[in-house]
């Protein structure tokens, strides 16, 4: 079901792409992204409802490094060459905007802050989901 479901999924993106001009590399950075991180995200906040806090963060940072991994994998079945050699340059933007993201995450875990916003978020959350939006508006109008 899964392998049918990714194949189908991968379809699909490229079809968005296509169709809306959107370009592969948008669809996939944010729409795909974000249905195949659905797991995770259940998975996180379940462990949150459960008072599982380090097996929360631990679910994300340990799905992130995975899924560097399999970059890895990919290059080895990729048969027209090294595959980083045959992706868009817009890729590089994505990398730095995962790369300012660990930054401020890794900040936040080691200045351990002690207290919230008022809009019930540390400084460092509110960082993420801003470099976010704002990164996700660069990736479409690149």
């Amino acid at each position: 079901v899964i392998i049918g479901a990714g194949t189908w999924l991968a379809f699909v993106g490229k079809e968005l792409a296509e169709i809306t001009g959107w370009g592969q590399s948008f669809v996939g950075s944010l729409f795909i992204a974000f249905t195949t991180t659905l797991p995770e995200i259940t998975v996180s906040f379940s462990a949150l409802r459960l008072g599982a806090v380090d097996l929360c963060v631990a679910n994300m940072i340990g799905s992130n490094l995975f899924n560097m991994m399999i970059i890895g994998i990919d290059d080895l079945f990729y048969t027209e060459g090294p595959i980083l050699a045959a992706v868009s340059q817009n890729h590089v933007f994505t990398a730095l905007m995962v790369i300012l993201m660990t930054a401020i995450f890794i900040a936040g875990l080691v200045s351990r802050p002690q207290s919230k916003t008022p809009l019930k978020a540390s400084w460092y959350s509110l960082v993420l989901i801003g470099i976010f939006f704002l990164g996700a508006y660069i990736n479409f109008v690149i």
